[in-house]
């Protein structure tokens, strides 16, 4: 095995031009292992300066010279020139007390060390054997740093070819987004990475015949990681034979969360199915944000629709999913977690808030502008940079719009019941319902919830506040939204509902007991602190 190289010896040159002080030095000097050479004169001393790589420098601060009166020829002119030329040089001067004007000066120059003469053998060794220490640790660190340097030059170019590959892999084996995917959907999209090879996800597929599919999610790393978790996540959509929503994203789950786990990362993502001829979404919500809908007949109201499930790579339950309405004219909004981080806001639901109110100010805006409106607005905000993703898209369907559809509006107060009773009554005997046991089911579900929505709902305001209705046949179904501005009453609607016990029972437990039993679906949204939203949907029975 070969020895590590002896470190190299503490070069030391002494300026003197006192013989008597010059064998003084020389015998204090030569039984230690530094390299001593002496001189007796300034010219002297630059001219070996500058031949070699010396580490000290010890100099006199007066030395003889042919003319006395120059200011250039003391130790102080040497000090400053070292001290240009040769920054690494340590310098130590040696004086007589009594010069403060010139020390003054020498420490201003940056002298390491001021020996007052006569000199003692002891605190001038002391000294060279601290700035040989000083040297060595300085020496190690360059030479630390360096070989650091190496390193990190190397890891680099292992870095760069990574990112080739991966994106080599994004851009051949992943996913992608087809244009027009079916008729009576318009969308489009912009992304953004910040770096070559983005941690986001986009997909767009038609799977089943009249539906096209969205997954947008946010992959918790970059690179090569963040492409061949994606790249598991599309081989496990491609292959699962159950082509449903549920089966899709269970099947998703059970692949992706050992893997993730392994990889100590995690991802956020929605999976969405518009299904253009039923006019229903199914979506699966897994810790992504909100999924904004704007409905056309509802002055442009947006809901921030979301599921309860946690991001993908934590342990849970079977995949839950959302299904809700959408009506000719309605524009969807998808955006990843960057988009909000952009946004600057304190929190998320002020972030959320603010994109709702750009889309409620712009009904209008072509679903390409508005993408790069909101990427804009988030590139120019101040807040955290991230990859970033946004999606929108109109349901424009070719056939005419869908004629069992209709509206209206109530006062928020209980005497209106009989008015929103009347309102639905008519509406079941138009569609030839009035007269079932399914209407009268309905009528008694809708009932709660809108006594639970005026009793309950706390007032922003002392003005009057109203409830809007919307209520759609359509595909053997029947789907009734409320949407009132007023802060949501204390009910949290991802906990099961049970009936409750006759010593406990209170007619809001036993309300929202009947309201889970009437319909098959029931969701309650909060848009803002004071914006909330309520669908449910029931089957019609076959006649």
């Amino acid at each position: 095995m070969s020895e590590s190289p002896e470190p190299s010896r503490l070069k030391v040159l002494i300026v003197e031009d006192h013989p008597v002080t010059q064998l003084i030095l020389l015998r204090w000097l030569k039984s230690q292992t530094f390299d001593v050479q002496f001189c007796a004169s300034e010219d002297e001393a630059l001219e070996l300066l500058s031949q070699d790589n010396w580490h000290v420098l010890l100099t006199d601060l007066h030395l003889a010279s042919d003319c006395e009166t120059s200011d250039s020829q003391t130790g102080l002119f040497l000090l400053k020139y070292v001290r240009t030329v040769w920054p690494s040089v340590s310098c130590v001067l040696m004086t007589a007390w009594g010069e403060q004007d010139s020390l003054s000066k020498a420490v201003r120059l940056g002298v390491d060390r001021i020996l007052i003469k006569p000199l003692k053998r002891d605190e001038l060794l002391s000294v060279l054997h601290r700035l040989d220490q000083a040297r060595k640790t300085r020496e190690a660190l360059f030479k630390a740093t360096h070989e650091l340097e190496l390193r990190r030059q190397s890891i680099e170019k292992l870095r760069n070819r990574e990112r080739q590959f991966a994106l080599l892999i994004q851009e051949s084996l992943l996913f992608h987004v087809q244009a027009n995917p079916l008729p009576g959907i318009s969308l489009s999209h912009e992304i953004r990475s910040l770096y070559e090879v983005s941690g986001d996800v986009l997909d767009v597929t038609v799977r089943v015949e009249g539906c096209v599919d969205i997954l947008l999610g946010d992959v918790m790393g970059k690179d090569m990681a963040a492409a061949l978790l994606s790249a598991g996540m599309k081989s496990v959509l491609a292959t699962t034979p159950d082509k449903s929503v549920k089966g899709l994203m269970n099947a998703v789950l059970a692949r992706m969360t050992p893997m993730l786990q392994s990889a100590d990362s995690f991802l956020t993502c929605i999976f969405l199915r518009v299904d253009t001829q039923a006019g229903t979404l199914e979506m699966v919500d897994l810790g992504a944000p909100p999924l904004l809908i704007q409905r056309s007949d509802l002055n442009n109201t947006v809901i921030q629709a979301h599921g309860q499930m946690m991001p993908m790579g934590i342990e849970q339950g079977p995949v839950t999913s959302v299904v809700l309405p959408i009506y000719p004219g309605d524009r969807i909004l998808l955006m990843s977690d960057g988009i909000l981080d952009g946004m600057a806001q304190s929190n998320t639901r002020m972030a959320v808030d603010q994109i709702a109110q750009e889309l409620i100010a712009t009904p209008a805006l072509q679903e390409a502008q508005l993408c790069k409106r909101l990427m804009q607005i988030s590139e120019d905000a101040t807040g955290h940079a991230d990859d970033r993703i946004c999606m929108a898209l109109r349901f424009a369907p070719t056939e005419p719009a869908l004629p069992h559809r209709w509206t209206s509006q109530f006062a928020d107060n209980l005497q209106e019941l009989a008015a929103m009773r009347a309102w639905l009554a008519e509406l079941f005997g138009h569609m030839n319902l009035s007269a079932s046991d399914w209407a009268a089911g309905v009528l008694l579900g809708c009932t709660e919830i809108f006594s639970n929505i005026v009793k309950h709902g706390e007032q922003i305001s002392n003005a009057p506040a109203h409830i809007f209705m919307l209520v759609h046949f359509g595909h053997g179904s029947c789907s009734i939204e409320w949407h009132f501005k007023m802060r949501p009453f204390n009910f949290d609607p991802y906990k099961p509902v049970q009936l409750p016990s006759p010593e406990s029972m209170s007619e809001s437990g036993y309300g929202m007991f009947l309201v889970s039993q009437l319909f098959e679906q029931v969701h309650y949204f909060t848009h803002s602190p004071e914006h909330q939203s309520i669908m449910a949907r029931k089957q019609i029975p076959a006649a």
